[in-house]
């Protein structure tokens, strides 16, 4: 696979859950090599259609891929999640919003995507045991009921990277970019929808409702989308995520606060 795909002088990287990288020499530049666990590259292969089609407006350049090895565009780092985690998110947050306006700068046609009314029906389909507290059982009927109205009354329908957020976007040559796409199809405000509650190693700084209002304001004005529609996407995100982890059926859940938090910062219908 190394000569197939022109590669030497591999170091390993990191190992995911989902995936093992290497930095690898790509025909005399940088590159990095990830090998997928899952031949269908998990829920990501959309991703890399969506990737090849945004050549490097505001994404990371895909250079090969061989059944389920990708080669990609090297990002020294640091992620926009290394600078929150330093002191500095609000610089951070500029930059996503750079980010995400400029993944959606140009007018995509790409197949295959999953539509996000798809990637959220976990949400509607979980369950609650009957320890789980009322108010996070509450709130997750709260998320639900916000997520079927935002999918309902969606205008603005593009191909979205689907996981974008701090740890998602580093620093490289050319600027910062993002990586690690889920390629969706569906309303544009979702995309920064993830960006709320994260990155990781900053939770209490994601339950700040004063982040998350001054978050809200800045995206929206960056990315010309609806400041309440945005808000209402991160707290049904919150929810989303929550349902996932449950494995269809909910106890409990470490994001409950989050969530109880974003729901009473959204203004009332």
């Amino acid at each position: 696979m190394m000569r197939h795909l022109n590669l030497s002088a591999p170091v390993f990287v990191d190992e995911t859950a989902i995936a093992r990288v290497w930095r690898v020499d790509c025909a005399g530049q940088p590159a990095a090599l990830k090998i997928y666990h899952d031949p269908s590259l998990s829920n990501e292969g959309p991703g890399f259609d969506l990737l090849r089609a945004l050549d490097g407006h505001g994404a990371v350049r895909v250079f090969a891929q061989q059944g389920a090895a990708v080669v990609l565009e090297w990002m020294n780092g640091p992620s926009l999640g290394d600078l929150t985690r330093d002191g500095k998110d609000d610089e951070a947050a500029v930059h996503l919003g750079h980010v995400a306006a400029a993944l959606h700068g140009t007018e995509l046609s790409v197949r295959g995507l999953t539509p996000l009314d798809d990637w959220c029906l976990r949400l509607f389909e979980i369950g609650f045991s009957p320890t789980c507290a009322t108010d996070l059982k509450a709130d997750m009927q709260k998320g639900q009921a916000i997520a079927r109205e935002l999918l309902a009354t969606t205008l603005d329908i593009r191909p979205l990277h689907g996981d974008l957020h701090h740890d998602n976007i580093k620093l490289g040559p050319n600027g910062w970019r993002a990586f690690d796409a889920k390629g969706l199809l569906g309303d544009r405000t979702f995309e920064l929808a993830n960006a709320f509650r994260n990155p990781l190693g900053a939770e209490e700084l994601q339950r700040s409702c004063a982040r998350f209002q001054n978050c809200a304001t800045q995206w929206a004005d960056r990315f010309n989308v609806d400041r309440v529609r945005l808000m209402r996407w991160a707290a049904a995100k919150v929810a989303l995520s929550v349902a996932w982890r449950s494995d269809g059926f909910l106890v409990d859940d470490k994001e409950a606060d989050l969530l109880s938090m974003m729901l009473a910062q959204l203004p009332e219908n």
